[in-house]
């Protein structure tokens, strides 16, 4: 069982050029940094052992996808922004977890957050906003579930070029 911590002293004051691989790990936090990987992803974490926290993170600049949870991950980004990626997070496999709380996904050459294949993403908290993707804000496919969990008049995705939310 792995316990460590990356912390920077901030968004604007400590950037990691690179990714971060993270394979059926427990207790791994990314805290207060800007990470950027232009030829590859941000953060990939794979494997139904992983449990990943993110905490004041900007995920920008990526070839990939910024964050991307696969095969049974359970992952918690809080006041996190991921933009300028390929996809924003991408979510995929059965028993794959995302909570989403106060994030921002903009400006991706792509969706903002897929979730696939049986992948569930649960939303939450005011400052929750997908907007200015170039493909879709929200898109949910292959028995993929996005609960959002916010009033109904708040406005999670808008200004996407594709459609804002897609369930298929």
């Amino acid at each position: 069982m792995c316990h460590i911590t990356f912390v920077g002293k901030g968004k604007d004051q400590t950037t990691i050029n690179g990714g971060f691989r993270v394979f059926n790990q427990q207790n791994v936090t990314f805290e207060e940094f800007t990470l950027t990987n232009p030829k590859g992803g941000g953060l990939y974490l794979r494997g139904s052992e992983t449990n990943v926290d993110v905490l004041k993170c900007a995920v920008k600049e990526c070839g990939h996808s910024g964050m991307y949870v696969h095969v049974g991950v359970t992952v918690t980004a809080t006041d996190s922004e991921f933009m300028e990626n390929g996809t924003g997070v991408f979510c995929y496999g059965a028993n794959t977890k995302a909570r989403l709380n106060d994030c921002t996904m903009h400006h991706n050459g792509e969706d903002g957050l897929w979730a696939n294949d049986h992948a569930v993403v649960d939303i939450h908290g005011t400052k929750m906003d997908i907007h200015f993707n170039k493909g879709k804000g929200i898109y949910a496919t292959d028995n993929a579930k996005v609960n959002i969990h916010l009033i109904s008049d708040h406005n999670t995705t808008h200004d996407n070029v594709g459609e804002d939310r897609v369930l298929k």
